[in-house]
């Protein structure tokens, strides 16, 4: 099955992908063949073409704990959140930490995972510095 995707002539914005051959387009779109399975990626506006996605960055989860020093995993890990005062604050760091406890693999780029050590710099546990030094390169 071939995809195609429609995209506007001035720009290269993307429209829609499909596998029926367009015909009939309004005169500001165009369509180009884009291959045999469905497209992943970015659409690139100026080659017209997906560019592939990036790679994820996945880290086995005793790899990802193992970036924390031993004060900050006591701190992000080991800390009774009891304050009471604040149950939003307490279900994100405690929905955080259950599903640290329930993967194998870490995608450090998880819009959860970045959630969950926001949460940390919010209580004072890693500064923003260092947030994004244990979310670095893996």
């Amino acid at each position: 099955m071939t995809w195609y995707a429609v995209y506007e002539i001035s720009g290269g914005a993307l429209v829609s992908t499909t596998t029926i051959e367009p015909s009939g387009l309004a005169g500001h779109l165009s369509y180009t063949d884009v291959g045999e399975s469905v497209p992943v990626g970015t659409w690139n506006t100026t080659t017209l073409v997906f560019d592939p996605p990036a790679p994820r960055r996945v880290l086995p989860i005793r790899d990802f704990i193992n970036r924390f020093t031993g004060p900050e995993a006591l701190d992000c890990f080991g800390t009774d959140i009891a304050d009471v005062t604040n149950v939003n604050r307490n279900q994100r760091i405690r929905g955080f930490r259950w599903y640290l406890n329930a993967i194998d693999d870490l995608d450090l780029d998880h819009n959860f995972t970045n959630a969950g050590m926001a949460s940390f710099v919010t209580e004072g546990w890693l500064t923003e510095v260092r947030k994004n030094e244990i979310l670095g390169d893996v």
